[in-house]
């Protein structure tokens, strides 16, 4: 269940946190058009609004492709980072640009409440390993979230079919 986006019950939401029980308020969003992998100015106005209620992360779903990220400054000099899509996770969309994603990894430190974003991109692959499985079930699928670096650079223990690798590629600039 995907709540609609209601400024004024977002607000009302954020204005309930108690500031001195959490470490960080991260906001995360269904938004923006499917497959544009330019956020729109409605995400950029969200975030804006969301910024100013004190959001320390944004982070947004829904386009099935990895949109930009950003780093926006609050009225209190706080840097906050939005993430306006990550893609998509598990998926059997195998068009260019939603056949994988971002994963991030967020680092927050307690005491200084500094903020730490990395981001591993990662490839979909549907289908099966070299060497892979019992040949009695061949018309089933796996699917593979596969770090794009780790795979160019040799450090994973299988090789995809040349299909897969030019894929990956392509996903990976």
């Amino acid at each position: 269940f995907v709540n609609i986006i209601d400024n004024e019950r977002i607000k009302r939401d954020i204005s309930t946190i108690n500031r001195d029980s959490v470490d960080c308020v991260i906001a995360c969003m269904h938004w923006g058009i499917e497959y544009q992998r330019v956020p729109n100015q409605e995400q950029k106005s969200m975030a804006r609004f969301l910024r100013s209620l004190g959001v320390d992360v944004i982070i947004g779903s829904h386009p099935h492709v990895v949109q930009d990220q950003d780093t926006i400054t609050a009225a209190d000099g706080r840097q906050v980072p939005v993430v306006y899509s990550l893609g998509n996770l598990v998926s059997n969309q195998r068009w260019e640009n939603s056949n994988g994603g971002v994963m991030l990894l967020l680092d927050i430190n307690r005491e200084t409440k500094q903020l730490d974003l990395q981001f591993v991109p990662y490839y979909v692959h549907k289908g099966r390993l070299a060497g892979e499985g019992d040949p009695r079930h061949q018309n089933t699928a796996n699917y593979y979230c596969i770090p794009t670096f780790d795979y160019i650079n040799g450090r994973l223990p299988f090789i995809l079919d040349e299909t897969a690798v030019s894929e990956l590629e392509t996903f990976h600039q």
